[in-house]
C-alpha cells in the first residue's frame, strides 16, 4: 500500500500520538469452520516529530498483515478481500505527556493506493532487531578486576546477543535492558530445513600463545590446554574441526592443515571457512498447554539453536531445566513458573512427560533437555573475535534451489532483510578489536570507536567507503567484515568487487559498536550507554541485562574519540527515556569528563546527524559538553529555501580555506539548524539563508577550555553523513574531503585516525581559487521567467564547449566554446534560440564537455515562459 502522509503531530514525546497500518484478510476460519473475516493484524506503532509531508509504503504481506485460510479461497494461493486501515494512536501516558496531549490538528493521509504484486513470497524474514549485536566482553575493572590494558584482559569472553529488548516496558527509564539469546526468523515451505551458516576468526586470546596461531586454540580461554579434534570431547573448535557441517563443508578439506606436529592434532582452524548447523523450530521452554497456545513451536518459526537431527546437538547441547506452569490455569508470571527435577519439586509437574526420552536419554535427569543451546556459545569469544555469518532455507519437498539471507551474491540493497548498509552477510565483533595491537602484529590499538546509532539505515556503508578513501582502513583489511570493496562509480554488486579471502573486524585506526534496532524506541536493547542501565535484582531476570556496552573504564582505556552517527533518526538516539534504561547521555558525560591535560589526553566526540540535536535538545550533553542548543528542526522551514542542494560553508575549526560542500535539502531531509552556546563556536553554515537573518549554522564546535578544565572538543553537526555532497550535489567527493578536515584538524590533536594527504584524492569546490573539481549543475530549473544558470568548474585548464538542445537532440543555443582557466564559472540562458527566437515551451537539455579531460554532463532544463 502507498500513501501520502503529513507526519505534523506524530511525535510521542510531545503529543503522545503514533500512527500505524492494518489489515484484515477474507476468507480466515472460524472454530466451527465457517468462513469469516480475520481479525486486524497491525504494524508497530511508528512515529516522525518532524512536520513533513513523504511517500509512505507498506507491503502488506511482507509486514505480516495478510493472514488467509487458503482453502477457502478460490484459488489456494490469494485471498478473495482485504480490508485495510488508517490508524492514529494516543499513548500520552507512556512518555508521561501531560499537556498538548493528541492535539486534532496536523495529521493527514492522501493519495492512498494498494497494488498487487504477482510474485513468490520470500521464503524467509527476520525482523532487523533479531540480529546479534557487537559486543564488549563482560569483563572490566568494575566488572571481574581484570587489568583491561594487560594479557589477563585478552582472554575474558563476551555474552553472543540479540538486538531485540525482551524485558517487561516499564514505562518509565528504569526498565531492564535484557536482551534476547537467539536469532529469532520465519521461514515458509512444507518441509524446512534452516542452517545457520557462519566462519569465525578467534581474537588473540582464544590461542595457547596469545595471538600466535600457530600455538593452536585454547579449548577454552580460561585454560591454555588445546584441543584434539579427532577427540572432541564436547568442544567449541574441536567439533567444527572435525564436522563443519554438511552445509559448510566436510571434514579434512575445509580447514587449514597446520604443519606444526602436535597443535590441533594437526590441523588448524581457518577464519575462511564456513561452518553449518541446523536450526531448531523457535519455541518457549514451557511445558506445552494447547489450549491457551502455551509452548510448543512456534508456526514457520525458527532460531539460532541446535536442531534435535543435528549430529552436534548431543555433543555440545547444554543440559537445562524444563519449565512449567504450576497452576495451568493461572498466569504466564515468574511467581507461577518451576524449573528442574520433578522428582524433588512436587508442585503441578507432570511426571510422566518423559523430557529424557524425547532427547534421547544419556546424561539427562527426568525434567532437564538439550534444547534451546544456542550454536554460537557465550563464554566462548575473546576481544578481537570476528563472526559472519547467513541463514539459508531449503524446502526437502521441493527440488526449489536453496536460498540465503542476507544473500551473499548481493551487497546493496538486501532486499530480503531491510538493510542499505552493504554488505554480503550480517557480523558481529567482540569489541576491542584485540587484533590491531602492534603486539599480536597490527599496527596499534583503534583510538577511535565508530558508534552507528543508525544500524541498517546505510550510515555504515557510507562511513566504511570514507574510511577506505582515507586510508583509516589498511588495504589488506578492506571488505574483511562486509564482503566487498569497490572503487567510487562502481556496481556494488558487481562480482569483480567482492571479498573473500578476508575475516575480520572493520577499520584500522577505528572499531565499530553497531546498535540494533537503534531506529525503534522500545525494542532496542544495547546503546552505547547500556551498562549505566538498572541492574537492581530482581527475581528471574537478575543477571540477566546487557553486558553488550562498554564499561566506562572500558571505554576511558580503549578509546580517545568516540564518532556518533545517527544519520535520519530525530528521535530516541540516546537513552535514557521512557522505556529504554540505557544512560547513553550519562556514559558520553563521564567519557568526556575525564580528559585530562595535554593534547593526547584530550577525549573527542562529534555526533552527526539530522536530527541528533533535535532528539537531545536541552539535556546536559548538549548543553554542558556540546554547548549548543536547538534554533529549528527543519531548514526548510526557517529558511524557506526549497532548493534540493544547498550550500555548506565551512568556517575555522574545520578549514580556513573557505571550503563549500553540498548538502541535500529535500522535504524528506530535515536539516538541523543550530544555536552555539556560549563556549562554542559556528563550524559550518548553510547557505543560501532564504528569508532567514543570516548565518544559518549548520555545525557547532566546543573547543579545549583550560581555564574551566574543559578537556574535550565535541562536534555537533545537524545533517546526515549520507545527505554530504560536493558543492550542487553532484557527487560524493566533498563529503571524503569535509570528513577528513574535521578528522585531521581537529581530532588529530586527540590521536591519529586518517592517513597522510596523498590518500585524499578529491577536494570540494574551494572559494579560495586554491584548487577545484570538475562540475556542472544548473539553477533557475524550471525556467518561468528570467535565466537558467549553468554552473560548471573546471579542476585544469581546458576547451570547454556549453551548449543546448531539443529532446530531438538538435542544436538550439550555443552559450560557449572556448578555454577556460581552472576555476568556477557560471552561463546564463535566456530561454531563445542562436537566432534569437523565444523557443518553446517544453524540455531541454544543457550539456558541458571538455576537450581534454573528457569530462561531460547534461542537465534537463524545462522551458514554461
Amino acid at each position: 500500500m502507498a500513501d501520502d502522509v503529513y507526519t505534523g503531530i506524530f511525535d510521542a514525546f510531545t503529543t503522545g500520538n503514533f500512527w500505524r497500518l492494518g489489515m484484515s484478510s477474507y476468507p480466515a476460519k472460524q472454530a466451527d469452520g465457517q468462513p469469516i473475516w480475520s481479525g486486524w493484524r497491525m504494524t508497530d506503532l511508528i512515529m516522525n516529530p518532524d512536520p513533513q509531508c513523504f511517500q509512505d509504503l507498506s507491503p502488506g504481506y511482507a509486514f505480516g498483515l495478510i493472514r488467509w485460510d487458503p482453502a477457502q479461497s478460490e484459488s489456494d494461493q490469494y485471498p478473495d478481500s482485504l480490508r485495510f486501515l488508517l490508524h492514529k494512536r494516543q499513548e500520552c501516558y507512556r512518555f508521561g505527556v501531560t499537556t498538548n496531549c493528541s492535539p486534532t490538528d496536523g495529521g493527514y493521509w492522501d493519495n492512498v493506493a494498494f497494488a498487487f504484486v504477482d510474485a513468490p513470497a520470500p521464503p524467509m524474514s527476520i525482523d532487523i532487531w533479531n540480529w546479534i549485536n557487537d559486543t564488549f566482553t563482560v569483563n572490566g575493572i568494575e566488572r571481574d578486576a581484570n587489568p583491561l590494558g594487560g594479557a589477563e584482559f585478552d582472554t575474558t569472553t563476551a555474552l553472543i546477543k540479540i538486538g531485540l529488548n525482551i524485558s517487561q516496558n516499564s514505562n518509565n527509564t528504569a526498565r531492564y535492558a535484557i536482551p534476547g539469546d537467539s536469532t529469532a526468523l520465519l521461514a515458509s515451505g512444507t518441509e524446512v530445513r534452516i542452517d545457520l551458516v557462519f566462519r569465525i576468526h578467534p581474537g588473540p586470546g582464544n590461542y595457547r600463545s596469545l595471538g600466535v596461531r600457530s600455538s593452536g586454540l585454547r579449548g577454552v580461554p580460561t585454560s591454555d590446554a588445546g584441543i584434539d579434534y579427532l577427540n572432541p570431547n564436547g568442544n567449541f573448535w574441536a567439533e567444527y574441526l572435525a564436522d563443519g557441517g554438511p552445509v559448510g563443508g566436510l571434514a579434512g578439506n575445509q580447514h587449514e592443515d597446520n604443519d606444526v606436529l602436535g597443535t590441533n592434532n594437526g590441523r588448524d582452524w581457518s577464519e575462511l571457512a564456513w561452518n553449518s548447523a541446523r536450526c531448531d523450530s523457535a519455541e518457549q521452554n514451557l511445558w506445552r498447554i494447547a489450549a491457551r497456545a502455551l509452548g510448543g513451536p512456534v508456526s514457520g518459526g525458527f532460531a539460532t539453536i541446535y536442531n534435535e537431527l543435528d549430529p552436534k546437538f548431543s555433543t555440545l547441547g547444554i543440559a537445562k531445566n524444563r519449565c512449567w506452569l504450576i497452576n495451568a490455569t493461572a498466569g504466564v508470571t515468574s511467581a507461577n513458573i518451576a524449573c528442574g527435577n520433578p522428582s524433588v519439586v512436587t508442585n503441578g509437574w507432570p511426571t510422566t512427560a518423559g523430557y529424557a526420552d524425547e532427547d534421547g536419554g544419556g546424561p539427562l535427569t527426568l525434567g532437564q533437555t538439550y534444547e534451546y543451546t544456542k550454536i554460537l556459545p557465550d563464554g566462548q569469544f575473546t576481544p578481537g573475535t570476528h563472526v559472519q555469518y547467513f541463514f539459508r532455507h531449503q524446502d526437502l519437498a521441493t527440488s526449489d534451489p536453496a536460498t540465503m539471507i542476507p544473500d551473499t551474491n548481493l551487497v546493496f540493497p538486501q532486499p530480503g532483510e531491510g538493510s542499505a548498509d552493504g554488505h554480503r552477510w550480517q557480523q558481529f565483533s567482540v569489541l576491542p578489536d584485540r587484533w590491531k595491537r602492534a603486539t599480536y602484529g597490527g599496527l596499534g590499538d583503534a583510538c577511535m570507536l565508530f558508534v552507528d546509532s543508525n544500524d541498517r539505515r546505510g550510515n555504515e556503508r557510507v562511513w566504511v567507503s570514507i574510511s577506505d578513501s582515507l586510508c583509516m582502513t589498511a588495504a589488506n583489511k578492506r571488505g574483511a567484515h562486509n564482503g566487498w570493496h569497490a572503487a567510487g562509480g562502481a556496481d556494488l554488486n558487481d562480482p569483480a568487487g567482492f571479498v573473500y579471502s578476508r575475516n575480520g573486524q572493520p577499520g584500522t585506526t577505528w572499531d565499530m559498536y553497531g546498535v540494533k534496532a537503534s531506529e525503534s524506541l522500545t525494542a532496542k536493547a544495547n546503546g552505547i550507554g547500556v551498562d549505566l542501565s538498572n541492574h537492581s535484582p530482581q527475581g528471574l531476570i537478575n543477571g540477566q541485562w546487557s553486558f553488550c556496552g562498554p564499561s566506562i573504564d572500558m571505554l576511558e582505556e580503549f578509546y580517545s574519540v568516540i564518532l556518533l552517527l545517527s544519520g535520519d533518526l530525530n528521535n530516541g538516539v540516546l537513552g535514557p527515556y521512557s522505556n529504554n534504561g540505557a544512560d547513553d547521555h550519562a556514559m558520553l558525560a563521564q567519557f568526556l569528563a575525564g580528559g585530562q591535560t595535554g593534547d593526547a589526553n584530550h577525549r573527542g566526540l562529534w555526533a552527526m546527524g539530522d536530527g541528533f540535536v533535535e532528539s537531545e535538545w536541552g539535556l546536559p550533553l548538549l548543553d554542558d559538553y556540546f554547548k549548543v542548543a536547538l534554533r529549528n528542526p527543519s531548514y526548510r522551514v526557517e529558511s524557506g529555501v526549497g532548493d534540493l542542494c544547498i550550500d555548506l560553508v565551512s568556517q575555522t575549526p574545520i578549514t580556513t580555506n573557505g571550503d563549500v560542500y553540498g548538502i541535500r535539502n529535500s522535504c524528506l531531509v530535515t536539516n538541523d539548524v543550530l544555536e552555539p552556546l556560549v563556549g562554542s563556536v559556528a563550524s559550518t553554515h548553510y547557505a543560501p539563508a532564504g528569508s532567514g537573518p543570516p548565518p544559518l549554522v549548520a555545525g557547532a564546535f566546543h573547543d579545549v577550555d583550560d581555564v574551566n578544565g574543559e578537556y574535550w572538543q565535541a562536534l555537533a553537526d545537524g545533517f546526515d553523513i549520507e545527505s554530504l555532497r560536493t558543492r550542487f550535489c553532484d557527487t560524493s567527493f566533498g563529503r571524503r574531503m569535509y570528513l577528513y578536515n574535521a578528522l585531521a584538524n581537529i581530532f588529530s590533536k586527540i590521536c591519529t585516525i586518517v592517513g597522510s594527504p596523498s590518500c585524499v584524492t578529491d577536494v570540494p569546490n574551494n572559494s579560495s581559487g586554491t584548487s577545484f573539481v570538475d562540475f556542472m549543475n544548473l539553477r533557475n530549473n524550471p525556467l518561468v521567467s528570467g535565466r537558467a544558470t549553468v554552473d560548471f568548474g573546471l579542476a585544469r585548464k581546458d576547451r570547454v564547449t556549453v551548449s543546448v538542445y531539443d529532446v530531438s537532440g538538435r542544436l538550439v543555443r550555443e552559450l560557449a566554446d572556448r578555454e577556460f582557466a581552472p576555476g568556477n564559472y557560471s552561463l546564463t540562458w535566456d530561454g531563445v534560440d542562436n537566432d534569437g527566437r523565444q523557443v518553446a515551451r517544453g524540455v531541454y537539455f544543457t550539456q558541458v564537455r571538455y576537450r581534454e579531460s573528457g569530462f561531460t554532463s547534461a542537465r534537463k532544463v524545462t522551458v514554461l515562459k
